[in-house]
This record gives structure tokens, C-alpha cells and sequence, in this order.
């Protein structure tokens, strides 16, 4: 008789699997980059004209650092992928349905599921307006810091990245 299959085994191949192409991907990117090290480079290597700096509030152009990994693939990353840090979702983003069906759905079904997360009076005081003293109901906390705060910065520093780049984007 055969032994039986440790499907939790096969599982844990697929996702190592899965794992290892995404450091593929993401070393690949890397190594495409140009690397500079910063200990040869002069104190002020900014890309953008001295007279011009003090428009620069986020994006510096220096070769290194941040600066250096700043634009648009980065912010696809790291704006597009946050989820994947949360517990409770899957990590392999590989395995992701990238479809658009979800999206759709979400826009497309919209007071259907404002109606079965409890209804509009719910959705609005959870979601969009802090109408909860409870701290353990403030759900509308991290839509205001993550959309507001947080994209108007992510706005601010590719604006800043695409002039230095010649990839101005509309005021």
C-alpha cells in the first residue's frame, strides 16, 4: 500500500515555487539597474540644478538611496502589492487572479455590497466619515492617511521624479 500524500508538502513546493520566481523578477529588475556606490560619489550628486532644489520637496536625484529606486515600478510595488503585507492574504502574488473580474465587480456591483457588508448608514460610518468614538471601528482611519496623506505624496514625488526625468506630469 502506498503511503499516503502530505498534500500540505505539495502545497508548501508550489508556494516556494512561486516564491523563488518572484525574487527572480524582482533580482532581475536590480540587476538592471546601474549600481553606484556611494562611497565614490561627491557629497552633492543631485541630478537637479542647484537654483532648483528648493522646489524639490520628496524626489533629491541623487543616485543612491531612495532616489535611486524612486518611479513609477516602484510605486507600482509598493502601492499595488500593500495588501499582500496584511495577515489575512495570500503573500504569492503570483497566484493572484489578475483578471480585472474583482475590480468589475466591486465597481459594477457596488450597492450590492455596500448592502451585505451591513448597509449604506454602516458603510458611511465605518468606511468614509469618523462618526465612532470606538477606536476599534475607525476603519475610515487608514482611508484618510493612506488615500490623502500618503497619495498626495506618492503624487508629489513622481512629479518630482518625472521632471527630473523629462516625464512632467499636469499640474
Amino acid at each position: 500500500m502506498p503511503a499516503p500524500q502530505n498534500e500540505g508538502h505539495g502545497l508548501a513546493k508550489h508556494h516556494l515555487r512561486t516564491g523563488m520566481r518572484a525574487w527572480i523578477v524582482v533580482l532581475v529588475a536590480l540587476a538592471l539597474r546601474t549600481p553606484v556606490d556611494a562611497q565614490w560619489l561627491p557629497s552633492d550628486s543631485s541630478r537637479i540644478p542647484a537654483a532648483e532644489r528648493a522646489d524639490f520637496f520628496f524626489y533629491h536625484g541623487r543616485p543612491y538611496g531612495t532616489d535611486a529606486l524612486a518611479g513609477p515600478f516602484d510605486v507600482l510595488l509598493n502601492k499595488g502589492y500593500a495588501v499582500a503585507q496584511f495577515n489575512n492574504r495570500n503573500r504569492y502574488i503570483f497566484d493572484y487572479p489578475y483578471a480585472g473580474r474583482h475590480v468589475w465587480s466591486s465597481v459594477s456591483d457596488f450597492p450590492d455590497h455596500v448592502r451585505r457588508y451591513g448597509g449604506w448608514r454602516r458603510f458611511i460610518g465605518d468606511e468614509v466619515f469618523p462618526l465612532s468614538f470606538r477606536w476599534q471601528e475607525w476603519k475610515w482611519a487608514p482611508n484618510y492617511f493612506g488615500h490623502f496623506i500618503e497619495g498626495g505624496m506618492t503624487y508629489r514625488r513622481l512629479a518630482e521624479w518625472g521632471r527630473v526625468n523629462g516625464m512632467p506630469l499636469p499640474d
